[in-house]
């Protein structure tokens, strides 16, 4: 029976004493259904959501991380055709309220603004470090020759430039392969997108054919790789790699956070200039003083009767539609 079904005929739900395997605390992942009080668990099971949760947007990590860590809360999803995003946590109301409260407290305390400045550049010593150790890995791969110990240099480099941001959402960001084959696969990516017209490529939307067409321009670049790796040299105006080395260091990608501050930006000034063009803000704008109108209304004459206003002209107003049920 679907999720569907099971809402429209009213199949009883789990209970929400749902807890998960480590005992009393955990988070449990959900999906949304087409009920808003009713949700689905990760085996299927329908959960209703008890009268005293609440649910808490993202946005907030710090808060978000303290009410995972008192206890049970359910991690809520949405799916958008293969892809699955977050709407926040699904907990206790007075937990939620509790630890907001404390945060709050927290904030407002000057330590705690050293500690995060603390943090920040923690982290930013950690990121400069992985960037190091990623270009290392990076002329580890590579394994030129002595004649292109330079090329060898500015493209890994460039490689680690590009690939290691945070946010910049490459192969390089992630863990779930060796820091060696992440080294491969970002030098092979930058080499298919500067020293190869994949990016002016049309390739049809058929399954496979992307991949195929990946694969084949990444056997090329491994073939460029492998000519540098020899001692004989070659002219630079005959290699790919040498002729995007020789070019300008292309400006650093925007990462996703300064996407979003940028689009953000223009939408609040697309905003504010619709409002500025609409009705109401031009009327508001226009003084009431001015040039007469074509067709003005003159006031009556002392002591006579005053003269009623023009009836408006009639618009063709469609009938509201009339839904009749019956019980049959």
């Amino acid at each position: 029976m679907s999720t569907r079904d099971a809402i429209s005929q009213k199949t009883p739900l789990a209970s929400t004493s749902l807890v998960s395997p480590a005992g009393a605390g955990g988070v449990v992942e959900v999906e949304k259904t087409r009920k808003a009080s009713v949700f689905k668990g990760p085996d299927g099971t329908l959960l209703e959501l008890p009268a005293d949760w609440s649910l808490l947007p993202p946005g907030d990590p710090a808060l978000t991380r303290r009410v995972k860590a008192a206890g049970l809360c359910w991690s809520l999803s949405e799916r958008r055709g293969r892809k699955v995003f977050s709407q926040g946590l699904l907990a206790p109301t007075a937990r939620i309220e509790r630890l907001k409260r404390e945060l709050e407290v927290e904030r407002a305390n000057p330590a705690y603004q050293k500690k995060l400045d603390a943090g920040r550049e923690r982290r930013r010593a950690e990121e400069a470090d992985y960037a190091r150790d990623f270009a290392g890995e990076v002329r580890g791969f590579l394994a030129f020759s002595k004649t292109f110990e330079a090329e060898e240099k500015a493209l890994a480099r460039r490689v680690a430039d590009h690939a290691t941001p945070v946010g910049s959402g490459t192969v390089a960001r992630t863990e779930r392969i060796p820091i060696e084959e992440r080294a491969e696969a970002a030098v092979i990516a930058w080499l298919r997108h500067q020293t190869t017209t994949y990016d002016d490529m049309t390739i049809p939307r058929v399954k496979g054919l992307r991949r195929e067409v990946r694969r084949m321009l990444a056997d090329r670049s491994r073939k460029v790789l492998a000519a540098h790796r020899v001692a004989a040299g070659h002219p630079a105006t005959g290699c790919a790699l040498c002729t995007a080395l020789a070019a300008p260091a292309p400006a650093a990608s925007p990462t996703k956070a300064t996407k979003t501050a940028e689009l953000t930006g223009r939408l609040d000034t697309l905003v504010a200039t619709r409002m500025a063009r609409s009705p109401a803000a031009t009327n508001a704008a226009t003084p009431r003083t001015g040039a007469p109108s074509a067709n003005p209304v003159e006031p009556p004459a002392r002591g006579a009767a005053a003269r009623p206003l023009p009836a408006p002209a009639p618009t063709s107003v469609p009938a509201p539609r009339v839904r009749r049920w019956t019980d049959s």
